[in-house]
């Protein structure tokens, strides 16, 4: 069994089928029994092109046929679990229809069974299952109706049917007409834009609005009207965010709150009734938050919220407010 601390930075949670979680870290992938607490950790095997592509997992997805995808951060993978194998894809310098990129950093399953895929520096891919190749879509100087970067970060598709592209430089929605992109960004001249144009994650409330976690706060996106409001950090302010750098959001309707995964404070909890925030951060209570650096969260049907940390799995009780720490030791 290999051991390193770098498995208990984690970077994405994605709960699968029959609820098993399957955590995505800096090295390995690990499969997680929330009901037993056992675990199984699987790694690249160096010469194997029958095992994961590489240790840094970023990203995990089990589309409508049963099978996984995994991204990491050298080549993308197809988990078939009739056959139990492995199929890796790469990009190849001569061959378009290759990925872009090798890094992988989320991948996205829309209604009609497309298979999306934001790359670090490459945009995005869409994977063709007739040809079992991939059409991109990259950022093309002076074409405004192109991706607007070509570092994509997070990938919605709205009740309407519309997807939706966070990247580096502003939200894309994509006309599934002509593949062409409409941008959102913060602008000097557009006031009333987004508070930056670095984007981490989306969610759409009940009222069909979306949020968007950036770098710059929270902004609520009003599609009928076009306007934003936001939720800030204000310095000295308790009743604001802990800060501006949020990645991750989970919405709990049935609790009327949004959850923010904040990127070295903590969890933050937003009451959508009152608007007040709650923090939640490490104390030297064994039942709190291991660690200030959040990557990820998902919540499970038993109203469980999980947290990806930098130093280990976060199991947190919305009903108690307290953590369940999970990390990944030598001795294990």
């Amino acid at each position: 069994e290999y051991y390193s601390p770098r498995s208990n930075y984690i970077l994405h949670l994605f709960e699968d089928d029959r609820g098993i979680l399957w955590v995505s870290t800096t090295y390995g992938l690990v499969r997680f029994d929330p009901g037993t607490e056992r675990s199984t950790r699987y790694y690249h095997v160096p010469g194997d092109s029958t095992s994961l592509s590489h240790n840094n997992i970023r990203c995990v997805i089990q589309e409508k046929s049963g099978n996984f995808w995994i991204g990491t951060r050298n080549g993308l993978n197809y988990y078939d679990t009739t056959t139990q194998k492995i199929r890796q894809y790469f990009h190849q310098k001569d061959d378009p229809n290759s990925l872009s990129d090798n890094w992988i950093r989320t991948i996205f399953e829309d209604r009609s069974g497309n298979i999306w895929l934001g790359t670090n520096d490459g945009g995005l891919c869409l994977y063709d299952r007739e040809t079992n190749g991939f059409t991109r879509f990259t950022n093309k100087l002076n074409e405004t109706s192109s991706l607007s970067n070509n570092r994509v970060y997070s990938i919605l598709e709205d009740v309407d049917g519309n997807i939706w592209i966070g990247t580096y430089n502003g939200v894309n929605k994509i006309n599934k007409y002509t593949y062409s992109f409409n941008h959102i960004k913060q602008t000097s001249l557009e006031k009333k834009g987004p508070s930056s144009n670095f984007i981490w994650d989306f969610f759409e409330d009940n009222a069909g609005q979306l949020w968007i976690a950036t770098s710059g706060g929270v902004n609520i996106y009003n599609k009928e009207t076009g306007e934003f409001s936001y939720i800030m950090h204000q310095e000295g302010q308790n009743m604001s965010l802990n800060s501006a750098e949020v990645r991750t959001m989970v919405y709990t309707p049935d609790l009327n709150c949004a959850w923010f995964g904040l990127y070295g404070t903590g969890l933050d909890r937003y009451d959508l009734a009152s608007q007040e925030i709650r923090h939640f951060v490490p104390t030297p209570d064994k039942n709190s938050l291991s660690d200030v650096y959040i990557s990820d969260m998902l919540r499970t049907d038993d109203g469980y919220l999980w947290i990806a940390t930098s130093r280990g799995l976060n199991r947190f009780d919305p009903e108690s407010n307290s953590f369940n720490v999970y990390t990944h030791s030598e001795s294990d």
